[in-house]
């Protein structure tokens, strides 16, 4: 698999120049399980997200990110102009509206802390954080929804790159 995480990587450095060039902060988080990555861009007052990865969201918080998927066997040129281009418009014009990463940092922490049994401490479960996680991006994308007037989700037509 390291041609598709030499693309994925391509696509990480392809927003991040994209950010740069406008000046936008661009956060990024990479699942260890899988070849995910996880683009969070701050505009306008928002997080925004963006999921690149090869197979379909498993959990809620993960798809609560625009997504962008790409196949797991031959990758066409066309494939990349049009993934390149959806990168390209998530950095320009944002892509799903998601949680602050220190606030999620923050509530999987306490979640870890009051995570506890006979005084001992236990790892929160994968179902425990992706909840938290998914509550609080479900919390972003109403506040951005009362606050703008304006759909928190991206258009349909750039979410799946794959179609």
């Amino acid at each position: 698999m390291p041609a598709l995480t030499d693309l994925i990587e391509e696509f990480v450095q392809l927003a991040r120049a994209a950010a740069t060039t406008r000046g936008c902060r661009l956060q990024i988080e990479r699942s260890h399980p899988t070849e995910a990555v996880y683009l969070r861009l701050w505009r306008d007052g928002y997080w925004f997200g963006l999921r690149i990865a090869a197979h379909r969201p498993a959990y809620a918080c993960s798809a609560d990110f625009q997504q962008l998927l790409l196949p797991v066997s031959e990758t066409p040129p066309e494939f990349c102009r049009h993934a390149a281009g959806t990168v390209e418009r998530f950095v320009r014009d944002g892509g799903c509206v998601v949680a602050d990463p220190v606030e999620v940092q923050q509530a999987v922490q306490l979640l870890f802390v009051n995570s506890s049994t006979l005084g001992r401490r236990r790892w929160p479960s994968t179902a425990e954080v992706c909840a938290v996680r998914h509550r609080l991006n479900m919390r972003a994308a109403w506040g951005y929804e009362i606050e703008t007037g304006h759909s928190a989700q991206c258009p349909p037509a750039s979410c799946d790159a794959r179609g």
